[in-house]
């Protein structure tokens, strides 16, 4: 994708959030999980949700080197110290540690094989419990 369009899309994820992601995140307690991760979270609109409704919360988002490029020169994170923007390749690269990890809009992208990958991989990283 170009940039112009990657920054179209992002904003266009940016608004899917501010309509549902309170009731998203609200589906279930999350108190319990202090230290996020959102796999390909984009522009960090969940993750700011997610310390709307859980302060004390620290998110990490992880995407590709792109994204967090196109996420910091166009989106504000007033909460810097709460919401961390990490690169990687969620495929390939380590993940960040966290206590959850959050596939939002993820799977449907990818296929069954790339789907399982991905899931062995967060369930490798989780802590037990």
């Amino acid at each position: 994708r170009s940039e112009g369009e990657r920054l179209q899309f992002m904003q266009a994820l940016q608004e899917v959030w501010s309509v549902n992601g309170r009731s998203v995140l609200t589906a279930f307690d999350l108190s319990g999980f202090p230290l996020m991760c959102d796999l390909g979270g984009g522009p960090g609109a969940l993750a700011k949700e997610c310390l709307s409704l859980y302060p004390g919360c620290k998110v990490t988002v992880f995407d590709v080197p792109e994204v967090v490029r196109t996420a910091k020169q166009h989106f504000s994170f007033p909460e810097e110290e709460e919401i961390h923007l990490q690169e990687g390749d969620f495929f390939k690269d380590p993940l960040p540690e966290a206590d959850l990890y959050i596939l939002a809009r993820i799977l449907h992208d990818w296929a069954d094989g790339k789907c399982s990958h991905l899931l062995e991989r967060v369930y490798h990283t989780c802590k037990p419990g």
